[in-house]
């Protein structure tokens, strides 16, 4: 039998959070967000939602007038019926759900060895957030994008995210726009649960905080992320920084599929033009045919690149040293082989930033080398963002002495 919920105290405003045992671990839950961007966009779901049932509602009422002014019956209507609640009463309670979820659901995050499952939760409905199979190496709390390009003081939004930085797969947004303050209190309960016995307390990246920032930099650089493809070596002055690749996950794969979209749509359209469905002689409408041709050849041509990159970023493995003299960068495996190398002097920083490519709404991160000119080169698109995170704080660290 399962002990009953209890509940504890948390941040200036005593706002009250529910912890519960489950087996294995244990599962904490956040009272509805307070308001911000996300319960914003939940109200407005909801009145789509309701609109989207009034032009059903008028649908509706216009099928049953000419089912009577045609004296038919109104099962005669039955595929309007069907075609009505496919497509307008179905997505608006979907919408109506998930906009309840974001506005007055309660974000529940269980902790089991070391992992983490979460869910929202609203009434009797409940929807679950993705997140990999394998131990949490590290904790982000960061404003939201919004939050974040308001400039002045970010400390100040409401709007704050709760991230998840994995060994091996790419960091998960687990808590979405609440409070820093009820993050914080989360954090600190959630801590202790994905510790290993007699292991350091996983790094927790405060941004709202420069002094947290640094000591979780300061911890990060002592050893490889656990589960990372990633080893570090010493000899005398010369450090030597070894990734390992990281194969078909996360990016690659996510390359290799658009790849593939362009690879089939243009083979799809070259085969109809070679069958004479599109393009063929006596045609007078549809495009050109040169017009033909360069679509399918640009989209072939993508399409190969792409695939040539994610194989690249499948297979490719990276060195890192840093010697008294110089910064020195050799990647290899994929294709083509590259070396890269600034003098120790010119270098001013190494950091973590977003690259040109975007999946899922979000950039790619990759590592950043800034120089004194003020220039910054971009290296290891694709590495898990732990992985890039552990070699620029071990970098910042050797380049300060």
């Amino acid at each position: 039998m399962q002990d009953k919920p209890t509940s504890y105290l948390a941040g200036p405003d005593q706002v009250r959070m529910d912890s519960e045992p489950v087996a294995g671990g244990m599962r904490l839950v956040l009272p509805p967000r307070p308001g911000g961007l996300l319960a914003r966009v939940g109200v407005v779901l909801m009145l789509a939602a309701l609109g989207e049932l009034l032009l059903a509602w008028f649908l509706l009422d216009q099928i049953v007038s000419r089912s009577a002014k045609s004296e038919g019956s109104f099962l005669s209507q039955g595929p309007a019926i069907w075609v009505l609640a496919l497509f307008v009463f179905l997505p608006a309670a979907v919408l109506f759900v998930l906009g309840a979820l974001w506005r007055w659901g309660r974000t529940e995050v269980t902790c089991m060895e070391g992992r983490l499952k979460v869910r929202g939760r609203w009434r009797g409905f409940a929807w679950g957030k993705r997140t990999p199979d394998e131990p949490v190496a590290a904790l982000e709390i960061r404003p939201s994008s919004s939050a974040a390009g308001q400039g002045a003081d970010p400390t100040r939004s409401k709007d704050w995210i709760l991230v998840a930085w994995y060994g091996r797969s790419p960091s998960v947004p687990i808590v979405v726009g609440y409070p820093r303050e009820w993050l914080l209190r989360l954090v600190e309960e959630m801590r202790p649960l994905l510790t290993g016995p007699g292991a350091a307390p996983i790094p927790v990246w405060d941004r709202g905080d420069p002094a947290a920032v640094a000591a979780a930099d300061a911890a990060w650089a002592d050893q490889p992320p656990l589960g990372s493809n990633a080893e570090c070596e010493e000899f005398g002055h010369e450090l030597r920084m070894h990734v390992r690749p990281g194969g078909w996950r996360g990016p690659a794969v996510a390359m290799f599929l658009i790849g593939l979209v362009f690879l089939i749509g243009g083979s799809a359209l070259a085969a109809l033009w070679a069958f004479g469905i599109v393009g063929g002689p006596g045609q007078s409408q549809g495009p050109p045919r040169a017009v033909l041709a360069a679509f399918v050849g640009v989209s072939l041509l993508v399409g190969i690149a792409c695939c040539v990159q994610a194989r690249s970023m499948a297979r490719r493995r990276a060195t890192l040293i840093l010697t008294p003299g110089e910064l020195r960068v050799q990647i290899s495996g994929g294709w083509p082989s590259r070396e890269y190398h600034w003098p120790r002097e010119e270098v001013t920083s190494v950091e973590v930033g977003p690259s040109q490519l975007v999946v899922n709404n979000r950039p790619v991160p990759e590592l950043k080398v800034v120089l004194a000119s003020g220039k910054s080169r971009g290296l290891l698109m694709g590495v898990p963002e732990t992985t890039l995170s552990w070699l620029a704080a071990r970098l910042r660290r050797e380049l300060k002495r």
